[in-house]
């Protein structure tokens, strides 16, 4: 079953068919589950949340609750829906795959559904290391080779004894163009792959003459942040790396990108520009550019690099730091000044279709402002509010509804950006110039700062 394919088609929940009585879809059906999990994970090749390949629907239901809804996908193939976010394929009747994305349906069916179901806000985790919310460099540290990407350069995925692993991640264009500004959000896990890890090709995708990939693609940018002026729809350069094709060719925040490899960007929408900004490192891109400073454009070509995402000039010297809860964030400024933070949970509360958001983050902290000074301790919440609408497939529009000192994690004279979290899992963005910043084990708390 294609992954791709599975979205649509479960947008149309269906009532009854011939082959499964009304009666029977709603005795499956018994709205908002609140099951405990048996398991926090997933193994491609045994079980999902403790309930091993091969189940029938009615085994999973004893140990999960009835879900919120049930598709028929095609003549062998049913989900049952949990939440907005979880999907549970069937295969005749028998547990073969999950399919985990920020919303399942249609955002305005989505909206439909009554409370938020623990699955809605649940942290998954791979039995390969692979969990919810890692970047994408992280994960290719995890599986190495076994990380493939599709001829496209965009689908990632791996492959295990029995199943395939396809892994979504969004491109967080406030964090860059490199690999640890693309985070992991979904997956689509699928037994059916032959015995001794061969590839997996799902039966839609064989009939269409889907060719497997043989190589890894490098990934490369031109090292600018960009965006779209509400007002004008002009492409405009946020922010340029110091040491990147942009800046060796002179592009500066304020410029504009009015053409891309002859194609004009107006009308166009940011993820659409920013794709066609990125491509495979060593191939080349031409851009039109206009300085509004001087009143003039140009035209240049630049050659793609692979692209890190700090360093970029006018919006500071940002790096991420990834920190769980079962470890502790040293934080030592050039000026003197020392804390440790441990961040004791994190949760997530609504915020998509037009829907108002809140996230939080809550924290101890010891601080210590020279190395002769008295320690001084708390515990803080940090919160970000604001509005998450859907413009598009996985395309959202962010607006904050609350000012950026809510929203950093302090700890004494010491604030950090806290950039978001799941379950037991949250990210720090630091300046590196004026913060280092170290990340340990629990027993650190105590001695620190």
């Amino acid at each position: 079953m294609n992954a791709a394919l599975l979205l649509p088609l479960i947008a149309l929940i269906l009532h009854a068919t011939d082959a499964l009585a009304a009666d029977d879809i709603r005795s499956k059906v018994g709205g908002p589950s609140r099951a405990t999990f048996r398991g926090l994970e997933i193994d491609p090749d045994a079980h999902i949340y403790g309930v091993p390949f091969g189940a029938s629907e009615d085994d999973f239901i004893k140990a999960h609750g009835k879900p919120d809804g049930y598709v028929r996908l095609n003549d062998a193939d049913t989900a049952l829906l949990y939440g907005r976010s979880h999907a549970f394929v069937f295969e005749n009747g028998k547990l073969m795959g999950v399919r985990i994305t920020s919303q399942i349906l249609d955002w305005k069916l989505a909206n439909e559904l009554q409370d938020w179901s623990p699955y809605d806000t649940r942290g998954w985790r791979l039995n390969s290391g692979v969990f919810t919310g890692m970047n994408r460099q992280e994960v290719r540290t995890i599986l190495g080779e076994k990380l493939a990407i599709n001829e496209t350069g965009h689908r990632y995925y791996y492959t295990t004894a029995r199943a395939r692993v396809d892994l979504d991640f969004s491109h967080y264009l406030n964090e860059g163009e490199g690999e640890e500004s693309f985070k992991l959000n979904g997956i689509y896990v699928r037994q059916g792959a032959p015995a001794e890890g061969a590839e997996l090709i799902p039966r839609a995708l064989r009939t269409a003459g889907w060719r497997a990939p043989r190589v890894n693609l490098p990934s490369g940018g031109i090292g600018a942040m960009v965006r779209v002026d509400k007002d004008s729809g002009e492409l405009e350069i946020m922010g340029v790396r110091s040491d990147s094709p942009a800046a060796k060719a002179g592009l500066r925040k304020g410029q504009l990108i009015r053409s891309i490899d002859d194609l004009p960007t107006e009308g166009k929408g940011l993820s659409e520009c920013v794709q066609a900004l990125r491509g495979e490192a060593g191939t080349r891109v031409k851009l039109e550019v206009f300085d509004p400073d001087v009143n003039q454009g140009r035209r240049v070509e630049l050659t793609r690099e692979e692209i890190v995402s700090t360093g970029y000039e006018g919006l500071g010297s940002l790096t991420n730091i990834t920190v769980s809860t079962e470890q502790v964030l040293r934080l030592e400024a050039a000026t003197g000044p020392r804390a440790v933070i441990q961040f004791l949970g994190f949760t997530k509360d609504g915020g998509f279709g037009a829907r108002d958001g809140q996230d939080t983050a809550t924290y101890r902290w010891r601080f210590r402002a020279s190395p002769g000074a008295p320690i001084i301790a708390g515990t803080n919440t940090a919160v970000e509010r604001y509005t998450m609408k859907l413009i598009g497939a996985n395309r959202f529009e962010l607006t904050p509804k609350n000012s950026r000192e809510e929203a950093k994690v302090k700890a004494g004279e010491i604030a950090v950006e806290w950039s978001y979290g799941y379950t037991n899992q949250g990210y720090i963005r630091i300046n590196p110039s004026t913060l280092k910043a170290t990340v340990h084990d629990l027993s650190e708390f105590e001695k620190g700062p």
